[in-house]
C-alpha cells in the first residue's frame, strides 16, 4: 500500500469508560438481588420447646448468595474481555485501500458466542469494499467480500468521510 491518509485504534475508546461502569451497576444489581433472595428463601424457621422459635440459615442462602457473586464475577469478565477486543481493533486507509484488525459484526450482538470475540486481520483495496458506514455508538462497519467488520476508535467518523470519498472516485 502506498501513503498513509489516515488511521485509527480503538486504544482509548471513549465508550470503554461507559462500558465499565454499566458494568459495574450490573454487578452491584447482581450481589444485591443475590443478597435479596439469600435472605428471604435462606432462612429456616422452626420451633423449639427450649427457646421458642429458631431462624437459622439453610442451604439456600449460600446458593443464593454465591448465585450473585458468580453473576457479577461473570459480567465483570465479559466486559474486560470486550474492552480487551475493543483495544484490539485498528485501521490504516492509505490511497489504494485499507489495512488492519476488526471484529465480524455477524457474532457481535450474539451474547453467548465464542465468535464474538475474535478479531480478523484485513486488507482491501477500495475495489473490493462495497459500503462504509457508522453505527450509532461509534463503530466503523466496513462490508467488503460478503463480510462486515467493525472497527472502534476515536476518530470513526472522519475515516468514513475519507474512505466514502475514495470510494465515490
Amino acid at each position: 500500500m502506498k501513503k498513509l491518509i489516515i488511521s485509527g485504534s480503538g486504544k482509548g475508546v471513549r465508550g470503554v469508560g461507559q462500558n465499565w461502569m454499566a458494568a459495574i451497576l450490573v454487578a452491584a444489581g447482581c450481589i444485591i438481588l443475590g443478597t435479596i433472595a439469600a435472605n428471604f428463601l435462606g432462612y429456616t424457621t422452626r420451633h423449639s420447646m427450649l427457646v421458642g422459635t429458631v431462624t437459622e440459615r439453610n442451604e439456600l442462602y449460600w446458593v443464593f448468595l454465591g448465585l450473585g457473586f458468580i453473576g457479577a464475577i461473570m459480567v465483570i469478565c465479559n466486559i474486560a474481555w470486550q474492552n480487551i477486543i475493543v483495544q484490539k481493533t485498528e485501521i490504516s486507509v492509505y490511497e489504494s485501500g485499507i489495512a488492519g484488525t476488526g471484529v465480524d459484526s455477524k457474532y457481535s450482538t450474539d451474547a453467548f458466542s465464542p465468535e464474538k470475540y475474535k478479531t480478523e486481520t484485513f486488507s482491501w483495496s477500495f475495489e473490493q469494499i462495497s459500503s462504509v458506514s457508522v453505527t450509532e455508538n461509534d463503530w466503523l462497519v466496513i462490508n467488503a467480500h460478503g463480510k462486515k467488520l467493525m472497527i472502534a476508535s476515536n476518530n470513526v467518523k472522519e475515516i468514513a468521510e475519507v474512505m466514502n470519498d475514495k470510494l465515490r472516485k
